[in-house]
């Protein structure tokens, strides 16, 4: 069976098809199963981290990172704003931890393929590939107790994609939206801000006894508008940017 399975590795090095733990063992006890169909003969194999510890020394593979063309991470900038200034913002404005909350965008590449695979120690590296770029945008947001977790709102390229055809948007478990770039615009911040943050926010205000006030902390992306406290809700927000 570790000769055959030694063999599926060496396979799906080739074919540049990344490999994790998980799918060794799997693929090992379904070797196994085979094999003991074929002899008629019945053990227990559940391919264990014992079993897996030795059959990496066995047939010595081990796990690298992929090398070649990778996504670009997006790495953002410190946050400047200190602990003594942000106790001072929370003193001020008599804030309870409750109605304190952050949102940030984050890309979703919702088909890149693994960039860590296990290989046979005799090679020194796996081949690359080119990265798929299908992505999407998700805007996650929360307060800081946890007692409220926002919506998410999830920026597509299709405002209607096939599939979606006979989708009723409303009644999905996100907000969906698009733009030709499925990025979080100025316009769809602003809109998502008022038809929605505010009006959860007020309601969970309301539901809990809170005063109707929230402190929102944002950092300093280019879709975030500058002047949100402007925008009339019934919610008294005051917006703090994370310096860049």
């Amino acid at each position: 069976m570790e000769q055959l399975l030694t063999l599926w590795v060496d396979d799906l090095n080739q074919k540049k098809i990344p490999l994790t733990k998980h799918a060794i063992a799997a693929k090992a006890r379904s070797l196994c199963d085979e094999i003991q169909q074929k002899e008629s003969v019945k053990k227990t194999f559940n391919a264990s981290k014992g079993w897996f510890a030795r059959f990496k020394q066995h047939s010595q593979i081990h796990y690298i990172k992929i090398s070649g063309e990778a996504a670009s991470a997006n790495i953002e900038a410190n946050c400047t704003l200190t602990a003594a200034e942000f106790k001072k913002i929370m003193e001020d404005n008599d804030f309870p931890p409750d109605p304190v909350f952050n949102v940030e965008e984050r890309g979703l590449y919702w088909k890149t393929l693994l960039t860590t695979t296990y290989i046979l120690r005799g090679k020194k590296s796996a081949p690359g590939f080119k990265a798929s770029k299908d992505r999407l945008t998700l805007l996650l947001g929360g307060n800081a107790t946890g007692t409220l977790k926002l919506k998410t709102l999830m920026v597509d390229h299709s405002q209607t994609p096939r599939v979606m055809k006979d989708i009723v948007k409303s009644c999905l478990t996100v907000i969906w939206t698009s733009n030709r770039k499925a990025w979080v615009m100025e316009q769809i911040f602003s809109e998502w801000y008022s038809k929605h943050f505010c009006h959860s926010v007020l309601q969970f205000c309301n539901q809990n006894n809170l005063p109707q006030k929230a402190l929102l902390l944002l950092d300093n992306a280019s879709g975030h508008p500058p002047n949100l406290e402007d925008v009339k809700s019934g919610l008294e927000v005051k917006t703090v940017f994370f310096a860049p």
